[in-house]
């Protein structure tokens, strides 16, 4: 059961992470020095959710080898 809970949370985390990704490669950037500086902030602070779900879903994967090799 637990191994079934950590595989769907990986599976979630998996794509989240791929969400995120996809919306930071799809910003628009503006022309604006203003608008630009926050439009990158927006696409980092996304790629920074990104890495942390791809790091979850990581996580997750690792911890079912591991039940996987205690069963």
């Amino acid at each position: 059961m637990i191994e079934q809970v950590i595989t769907a949370l990986g599976v979630l985390f998996s794509l989240l992470a791929a969400g995120f990704w996809f919306c930071a490669s799809v910003l628009d950037v503006p022309d604006n020095i203003d608008t630009f500086i926050d439009a990158l902030r927006k696409i980092s602070r996304m790629n920074a959710f990104g890495a942390l779900s791809a790091a979850l879903a990581a996580l997750c994967a690792a911890g079912s080898f591991y039940f996987d090799l205690l069963l």
